[in-house]
């Protein structure tokens, strides 16, 4: 049995600091309306890196290992993503879902970006044929914009408690 419905990864060291504080960036929609919708509404739980994992593993190890106990891979996809280190997370999804039925990955286009030549070629096959959702700033803010529906249809079934 799997610990967490989605683990989420996203562009941590963004380049631009005033980018990371806004309202509207990357880490807050990784850090706090993913966990205010689909944790407090929807009941999934998440595994957020920062706040889940105790620091002071190995990394790699350790984003491997919460994969393996993640039903779903979310990816928050930008050119801060694709071009920095977190696109290690992606690839390691993507070669631990090919061993993995189970493990499905989730692609939010948060903002465009071009496809570096140095990116693995199983991650730019999984550009091409994952599921993605688009991020469309404020209007995908509120719980029941298009964006949530999309993702709670991509995101593991819940048993429903009444009915037991």
């Amino acid at each position: 049995k799997k610990e967490f419905d989605a683990f989420v990864s996203y562009a941590k060291w963004s380049s631009l600091e005033s980018e990371a504080s806004s309202a509207l960036s990357e880490e807050h929609l990784a850090l706090n309306l993913f966990p205010e919708v689909l944790e407090n509404k929807y009941g999934y739980t998440l595994c957020l890196l920062e706040r889940d994992v105790v620091p002071g593993g190995v990394y790699a190890e350790d984003i491997v290992s919460i994969i393996k106990k993640s039903r779903r891979g979310i990816f928050i996809l930008s050119p801060n993503y694709v071009n920095g280190p977190s696109v290690f997370e992606l690839q390691a999804a993507v070669n631990l879902a090919l061993d993995d039925q189970t493990l499905k990955l989730i692609l939010i286009k948060f903002r465009s970006f071009q496809e570096p030549e140095s990116l693995p070629h199983l991650v730019k096959k999984a550009l091409r044929v994952l599921p993605t959702v688009t991020w469309k700033g404020f209007k995908s803010v509120r719980p029941n914009s298009r964006f949530w529906t999309q993702m709670r249809y991509h995101m593991p079934v819940k048993n429903s408690r009444r009915f037991k």
